[in-house]
């Protein structure tokens, strides 16, 4: 909680209408916020815990598991559920051809931004007017050594302008809007960072 205190008083300062929820109360957040539920999909299982609370929650639409399965197995002893197995890298793609909306993607792929970031540019049309919610989005005071720096240029870049709705002790909840304005700037959040920091040339 302590190394994260920096980026409450950030997003109170910056976010006045976000809020703060515990990570403990996100699932039974997000059943609030989001009304029609017809697929939930999480990169970066684990152990399947947090899709285990999504399910306590009450969560009543299509549950998706990817993960790069190093260091976790497919979770055996969670219904209603369908893992993909083998690397996201390899399968998120192909999955989502056949898919018209993602209405909650949940990032959690630990230090591995890259593949973060490629399953959201595969996606990117999927998620409009949907909430994105990346875990460990903190970091605000050491930009270029932590993963909300990579995160933030790939919010930059999207076509959609977006609100941050909430954060929790460990990452952020982002909805995805309409287009944004040929004027629409990043610099709500990332007022610190140069041009040449945006442009992955800081040294």
């Amino acid at each position: 909680m302590k190394k994260n205190s920096y980026n409450f008083d950030y997003y109170k300062k910056n976010f006045p209408e976000a809020y703060f929820v515990s990570k403990n109360q996100m699932p039974n957040e997000f059943n609030k916020l989001i009304n029609e539920k017809n697929l939930f999909i999480e990169l970066g299982v684990g152990t399947g815990k947090n899709i285990n609370n999504f399910i306590k929650a009450g969560w009543k639409g299509n549950i998706v598991g990817f993960d790069l399965w190093k260091r976790y197995k497919k979770p055996e002893n969670i219904k209603g559920v369908t893992f993909i197995e083998g690397d996201v890298r390899n399968t998120f793609s192909y999955y989502i051809k056949n898919i018209n909306k993602i209405d909650l993607l949940y990032i959690d792929l630990d230090s591995d931004v890259e593949s973060s970031i490629y399953c959201l540019n595969c996606c990117k049309n999927l998620i409009k007017n949907s909430y994105v919610y990346i875990d460990e989005f903190y970091g605000f005071h050491n930009w270029s050594k932590n993963e909300a720096f990579y995160f933030s240029k790939w919010l930059a870049n999207t076509q959609y302008s977006f609100d941050l709705v909430f954060y929790t002790e460990f990452g952020a909840a982002f909805k995805l809007n309409g287009l944004k304005k040929p004027e629409y700037l990043f610099y709500t959040l990332i007022d610190k960072l140069t041009e040449k920091e945006l442009n992955g040339t800081d040294n």
